[in-house]
């Protein structure tokens, strides 16, 4: 009798383990963002900049410019979740 029992009871976890589980679906829900504003950065002259050695100017240039890169790739990615005109986002 226990036999059949646990015979009736590993029949049924396999049944119930190969392939009842519920199916699980990824969705991404696309929405559009907006862009933040572009901060005002101070001036900085010419004159200013002389008293640099030129390997700490090329940094400071350098660190501008990847900043700068960096904003610019940012906006592009934000303005990939806009639908051109007269389509919508949804999917």
């Amino acid at each position: 009798m226990k036999r059949r029992l646990r015979l009736a009871i590993a029949a049924s976890l396999i049944t119930i383990g190969s392939g009842c589980a519920p199916r699980i679906e990824t969705r991404y829900v696309v929405a559009p963002l907006s862009r933040p504003e572009r901060p005002v950065l101070p001036r900085v002259t010419a004159d200013e900049l002389m008293c640099l050695q030129p390997d700490v100017f090329r940094r400071v240039y350098d660190r501008g410019r990847l900043c700068r890169d960096y904003a610019e790739t940012l906006e592009t990615i934000i303005d990939g979740t806009k639908a051109p005109e007269g389509q919508s986002n949804g999917r």
